[in-house]
């Protein structure tokens, strides 16, 4: 498959304005393989828009760097994701990563730039391919999210280069 393919999806809950799933999606690592990371995909309620709804890529904060810290194995979408049913009642569909190695299989790569802004593009190309998005994307991140949100912007044109970045929130 391409960065972004849904691996496997399970439907999880826990937004009021929208469903969500919790994900394992393809990215690639620091070093250029293929991995998977995981994640959630939030889909708001209602019709889709011709062209497919905006995508916001969320980076959660530092939470450890042990898998059980991943947000996926020890918080809900609304603990973790900012502003969540906001996002969802505005017609965002939401991806949100738990970074390379970070509830998965490898070495969480705490503060590698490269790692965190591919889990994040790649999280945007999830919820695109998933939630029905268009290629209009903002990138949203606080505390570590902030840093690989930064980072995600420098490398965008040459990592995802048929994502629009509309904004980038850090």
């Amino acid at each position: 498959g391409n960065s972004g393919d849904v691996i496997w999806a399970t439907e999880v809950g826990g937004a009021a304005n929208g469903r969500v799933w919790k994900v394992l999606y393809r990215s690639r690592s620091v070093r250029g393989s293929a991995i998977a990371v995981s994640g959630w995909i939030a889909v708001p309620y209602g019709t889709r828009p011709a062209g497919g709804f905006p995508v916001m890529s969320f980076a959660h904060g530092t939470t450890g760097m042990a898998d059980q810290c991943a947000p996926t194995r020890n918080s809900s979408p609304r603990e973790t994701i900012a502003l969540l049913d906001r996002f969802l009642e505005r017609g965002f569909v939401v991806g949100a990563t738990d970074y390379e190695g970070l509830g998965t299989p490898g070495q969480h790569l705490y503060l590698v730039g490269p790692s965190e802004a591919r889990s994040v593009l790649d999280a945007a190309r999830a919820a695109r391919n998933f939630g029905g998005g268009s290629s209009d994307v903002v990138l949203f991140g606080h505390s570590q999210g902030g840093h690989a949100v930064i980072i995600a912007n420098e490398v965008a044109n040459t990592y995802a280069p048929e994502l629009n970045l509309v904004g980038t929130v850090s």
